[in-house]
């Protein structure tokens, strides 16, 4: 069996690449939050009635629709793999970059949790 460089790895997907699949992504997720749910649609409107979709189609347009999730987390981790192999940084520069990501991550999670739970607390709670 043929072993394959790291150069050659990361020229598999380029960033182009990965932005065309983030954006496929992006019509998955479209498709499933439009079709997955029925009844989220309002007024009684049915896709199953157009002509060219049956009911089964759009439901498993919508069911399909979750692969987007797995596509973001593969493109996510494969642009940080990438990262640290291309840049070749010693072992703590790579583990304090993942830190200062992940402090990142968190501050951007609680500015979003402290400012909507308590609207949604405020203003959709029965």
């Amino acid at each position: 069996m043929k072993k394959i460089s790291r150069k050659r790895v990361l020229h598999m997907l380029t960033r182009e690449n990965t932005k065309q699949l983030k954006g496929f992504a992006v019509l998955l997720m479209l498709a499933h939050h439009l079709f997955a749910f029925s009844d989220r649609i309002p007024y009684g409107f049915d896709f199953s009635r157009n002509i060219f979709l049956s009911n089964t189609l759009t439901s498993f347009i919508g069911v399909f629709g979750k692969i987007c999730v797995p596509i973001f987390m593969f493109l996510g981790g494969y642009g940080l793999y990438a990262s640290c192999v291309y840049k070749e940084d010693n072992e703590n520069k790579i583990k304090n970059k993942f830190i200062i990501k992940i402090v990142n991550l968190y501050k951007c999670y609680w500015k979003v949790f402290i400012i909507f739970v308590p609207l949604g607390i405020l203003f959709f709670s029965k």
